[in-house]
């Protein structure tokens, strides 16, 4: 990059400059602010403080690639930066700066237009100085005094084509600042009322899940509440029968216990019984025996005594 060549800033770095976009940061938004289509990058550079470096050749670049700038004239040398003068017998062209531009083109839709190349020391929302009389020459020939009053009136010409550009353009920028204002507001309004209605639908929602929360809550706490009392006659009810069934293996166990009781007292009578039994009949038994062995005896004693009477007898 040539640091005498000559950028001019588009549309969109008009709107930039002037504070209608915020889309650079303050130190790229200074460069491009100095760039005024007549002043060469090096001019530039001093202007905003800086060195013609890699780092503003790479900003200069971005500027230009985001469509900030254009370069407007790459010639070496300061010269080419200023706007020439009309030649003497040549009409200046017409310029395409001195047509106002259009609602699409200032909106972005067609080719960007840079006033500054034409209109370098107006400000935005001031009138533009009026043309400078050319100092009157004290000799020349007839016809470069014609040339120098069809510059003249070619010069008044411009000024004011360029005066109604400037006019139209100031109309057309207030256009579109209150368009987005009218279309920001327009949307912060749709934001607000997007949020609102998204709150209240959320506090609806909210309230809704709470209330369906706490009905099945309660259907919760309510089922718990008979199945816990459900529970609780069942076991009662189940404490009652083991209770009951309980009594009653006591009773069958304590009348169990008696009719055992009583068999076995009837048994010991019985047995008592026989044993008497057996021991009166031994008894008797042992009576009779021993009448028995008398008797023997009784009769072994009258046999002998009747044998010793025999033999006695006999002798």
């Amino acid at each position: 990059m040539n640091p005498s060549a000559i950028y001019s800033k588009s549309g969109k770095g008009v709107q930039e400059a002037s504070g209608k976009t915020s889309l650079l940061k303050r130190g790229d938004r200074a460069v491009l602010s100095a760039i005024d289509g007549r002043a060469t990058l090096g001019e530039v550079a001093q202007k905003v403080g800086k060195t013609f470096d890699a780092e503003f050749e790479k900003l200069i670049h971005q500027l230009d690639k985001d469509g900030f700038v254009r370069e407007v004239s790459g010639a070496p040398g300061g010269g080419q930066a200023r706007p020439a003068a009309a030649p003497a017998k040549t009409p200046a062209p017409k310029t395409p700066a001195a047509k106002a531009p259009s609602p699409a083109e200032s909106s972005g839709g067609g080719p960007d237009l840079d006033f500054t190349t034409i209109m370098p020391a107006i400000k935005p929302g001031a009138r533009p100085a009026p043309p400078s009389k050319p100092a009157p020459s004290p000799s020349g020939p007839p016809s470069d005094l014609g040339a120098q009053q069809r510059a003249k009136t070619q010069e008044t010409s411009l000024y004011k084509a360029r005066e109604e550009a400037e006019a139209k353009a100031q109309v057309e920028r207030d256009r579109m600042r209150l368009e987005m204002e009218g279309k920001a507001r327009a949307e912060a309004e749709a934001k607000i009322r997007a949020e609102t209605e998204k709150k209240v639908r959320e506090e609806a929602e909210a309230k809704v899940k709470a209330e369906a929360e706490a009905k099945a809550k309660a259907a919760r706490d309510t089922a718990m509440r008979l199945a816990a009392e459900a529970k609780a006659k069942a076991e009662a009810q189940a404490q009652t029968r083991i209770e009951a069934e309980r009594k009653a293996r006591e009773e069958v166990e304590r009348k169990a216990r008696e009719e055992a009781d009583k068999a076995r007292e009837a048994e010991e009578r019985r047995r008592k019984e026989e044993e008497e039994r057996r021991a009166r009949e031994e008894a008797e038994r042992k009576a009779r025996d021993e009448a028995e062995r008398q008797r023997r005896e009784e009769e072994e004693r009258n046999r002998r005594a009747e044998d010793e009477r025999r033999r006695r007898e006999e002798e």
